[in-house]
């Protein structure tokens, strides 16, 4: 994993690179079979509830902000709470076959860095990384066509959105993925008795 982890990083302020595609994909599959290891999926998951939880991720970060985080210190909050955001993302994508990765080009991700950065707001910003979390629960809702591609293509924005955030406010989301990843394989089953 340890490649993976430092492609993920390499690339992650040019997140429409094959290669952070790559190592997206092999941390994806990485961090489900954690999940599944740790009892998360001993009972079929509801996507609007998984979806909700991924919503309060985001918010968590912004309530501790700058914040040491309480699971790793090393990083602020706001970084570890995006980051456990994406790992939820990536949790549920693998588990549904979500493609969460394909949407993400050079075009979507200037075009979410330009917005970003000519705001350059944190609270607008984090505001659209909720909103792109919303679409896809509308898409599980009321899919116009391709539930799946909506829904994957919505998570992907959600993804694109939290790092070009890092890259704009200079926080370091892809480092903290990566510990919280890592650091979630010695946890105890279901994080010591948690219901989600």
């Amino acid at each position: 994993m340890q490649k993976s982890y430092e492609l993920l990083t390499t690339y992650s302020e040019a997140i429409s690179n094959p290669q952070f595609h790559e190592a997206f994909r092999e941390i994806q599959a990485d961090v489900h079979k954690t999940a599944r290891e740790k009892g998360w999926w001993e009972n079929e998951r509801n996507n609007g509830e998984a979806i909700a939880l991924m919503h309060s991720e985001v918010s968590e970060g912004v309530d501790g902000w700058f914040d040491a985080d309480d699971k790793v210190p090393e990083f602020y909050a706001i970084e570890a709470e995006l980051a456990d955001c994406v790992i939820r993302i990536m949790d549920l994508s693998q588990a549904r076959k979500w493609d969460i990765v394909t949407p993400i080009t050079a075009d979507m991700s200037h075009k979410i860095f330009l917005e970003t950065a000519a705001k350059k707001n944190e609270h607008f910003s984090l505001s659209k990384i909720h909103s792109a979390l919303s679409k896809a629960l509308e898409a599980l809702r009321k899919p116009k066509e391709d539930e799946s591609k909506e829904v994957g293509e919505a998570l992907a924005e959600c993804v694109a959105r939290i790092f070009m955030f890092a890259l704009v406010f200079k926080i370091k989301v892809a480092e903290a993925l990566c510990a919280k990843a890592e650091m979630n394989k010695g946890r105890e089953y279901k994080h010591g008795g948690k219901a989600f």
